[in-house]
């Protein structure tokens, strides 16, 4: 798959610009819907930015994404944490309190030594005049659409700015590779893997089309990159690249509200951690196997079908010997038949006194039979 890529675009005109620094959060979730179809699984992407220093430069925040996206694929996660307060403190793991002043586009979030961060609500929708909000603009680029958003400074400019969206596309099933291990069929649960693999940054993995232009972009220094990949419990970790950070299970009353459970099942979700931190970050690229099982349906209904068939069977020669059962041991045996009762019938056959496929069906013999005793009679008369 494609790389994602991120920077900035900036209107204003400064003697000595200073980078703002950036920290980047991915959350791809895959979650089960609670109505089975043939594809029972739905992928959606969270992208966060937390953006410090950007007093003096900032005007629009960009990210390339390596396919079609539209406004109705995009939800902003800022309502649902003014909807519910505590999912603050589910995102960020630590507790946080929320203000909001009525009519404001921004949540105050606190943390418990003072720290202060702006969360903003972003406009994906026409207001009540059917007006078009520009918060966010999209635009065409090759394979993929840039995300444009536009950077609103209020009068605490110091603050941390943090924004976060969800991205909802069927095209999030091309970052993960599923394929089936060998022998799988044979087994009672039916195991995939999958590899998950993301990356951003990566200029040997853009598009070839979007390449030059990136090369002459405003690009923020990227101080931390978190990627969390979540997925059911049920299901098994094998090996990331890089290596894990952590591992924790979502809390079911936290996260019910971010998590649309009218929809998706919720199965005790993990959140399988990969960070990366240091004083610059040029690029990022992470790998994750899991493995997964789900019911052998096809071993299944070969199972059902042997047992049908060797039930038929067994009922079959059940019937057939119940209401047709066999002839008595005088018709079938062969030493009841004298000498002289063999030549008598074979006398009766030639002399048409009698049929023969009625005396082959009475007593429960063999064309075979009579030809052998006909020779037999036969070659004595000579």
């Amino acid at each position: 798959m494609e790389s994602f890529a991120v920077w900035y675009e900036s209107d204003k005109k400064v003697k000595i610009e200073v980078k703002p620094e950036l920290e980047v959060h991915f959350n791809h979730w895959k979650i089960d819907k609670k109505f089975v179809s043939f594809k029972s699984s739905k992928y959606f992407l969270d992208v966060a930015f937390r953006i410090k220093n950007h007093e003096n430069c900032l005007s629009r925040i960009c990210l390339y994404v390596p396919f079609v996206v539209k406004k109705s694929d995009l939800t902003d996660i800022c309502n649902k944490v003014k909807a519910d307060n505590d999912l603050a403190t589910a995102i960020f793991n630590e507790d946080y309190s929320v203000k909001h002043k009525q009519k404001s586009k921004t949540l105050e979030l606190e943390d418990n030594d003072g720290n202060i961060m702006n969360f903003y609500c972003l406009d994906l929708k026409k207001d009540e005049d059917n007006i078009e909000i520009n918060d966010v603009n999209l635009e065409s680029s090759g394979s993929g659409t840039i995300i444009k958003i536009k950077f609103q400074h209020l009068n605490n400019n110091s603050f941390d700015r943090y924004i976060r969206f969800r991205i909802n596309s069927k095209e999030l099933e091309k970052f993960s590779y599923v394929y089936r291990p060998k022998f799988a069929f044979f087994e009672s649960k039916n195991s995939k893997i999958e590899i998950f693999e993301l990356r951003l940054n990566e200029k040997r993995n853009l598009n070839s089309s979007f390449y030059e232009d990136f090369l002459t972009y405003k690009h923020f220094n990227i101080v931390k990159i978190h990627l969390f990949v979540l997925r059911n419990a049920n299901q098994e970790f094998i090996i990331s690249n890089p290596d894990l950070d952590g591992v924790r299970e979502l809390e079911e009353s936290i996260w019910k509200n971010y998590i649309d459970f009218k929809r998706y099942r919720y199965d005790k979700v993990l959140a399988y951690h990969v960070k990366k931190e240091k004083s610059y970050i040029s690029d990022f690229s992470s790998l994750l196997k899991i493995k997964f099982e789900k019911n052998n349906l096809l071993l299944h209904a070969v199972f059902v079908l042997v047992i049908l068939s060797v039930s038929v069977n067994f009922l079959s020669d059940y019937l057939i010997r119940t209401f047709n059962p066999p002839l008595s041991k005088e018709v079938q045996s062969e030493k009841k038949w004298t000498t002289k009762e063999r030549k008598e019938l074979i006398f009766n056959i030639e002399q048409n006194k009698i049929n023969i496929f009625e005396v082959i069906k009475k007593n429960n013999l063999s064309s075979n039979d009579l030809i052998k005793w006909y020779e037999e009679f036969k070659s004595q008369e000579k």
